[in-house]
C-alpha cells in the first residue's frame, strides 16, 4: 500500500489517529487506513451513480460568465473558481471541452 496526497490531512481532521511506535515503524494503524480507503471508495461509487448534471443553461433568464469573469466577480482566483466548479458548488456549462 503506497502513500497518497489524499492521506496528508486525515490525521489532522481526526479521521486517522497516530499510534505510539518508534520512528522507524509506520505511525498509522493499517486497519484505520484501509477502513478510510474503503469509505472513500464507497463515496466515489455513490457519486458516480448520481444522475449526470445538466450541462446547459437551465433557461434564457440567466447570464453565464466565463471562469475568469466569474472569479473576478466572486473575488477569488481562477484556480479557486475551478475548484468550486469541480466540486459542483456552482452550475456550469462545458463548452469546447472547457468549463
Amino acid at each position: 500500500m503506497g502513500t497518497s496526497p489524499t492521506l496528508a490531512h486525515p490525521p489532522a481532521r481526526g479521521l486517522l489517529t497516530s499510534r505510539d511506535a518508534p520512528r522507524y515503524l509506520p505511525s498509522l494503524n493499517r486497519a484505520q487506513v484501509e477502513q478510510l480507503a474503503q469509505q472513500r471508495r464507497e463515496q466515489a461509487e455513490v457519486k458516480a451513480q448520481r444522475e449526470p448534471r445538466l450541462t446547459g443553461p437551465p433557461d434564457d433568464e440567466h447570464y453565464w460568465l466565463t471562469v475568469p469573469q466569474a472569479a473576478e466577480v466572486a473575488g477569488v482566483t481562477r484556480q479557486a473558481m475551478h475548484v468550486r466548479l469541480k466540486r459542483d458548488r456552482l452550475p456550469y456549462e462545458i463548452s469546447d471541452g472547457r468549463r
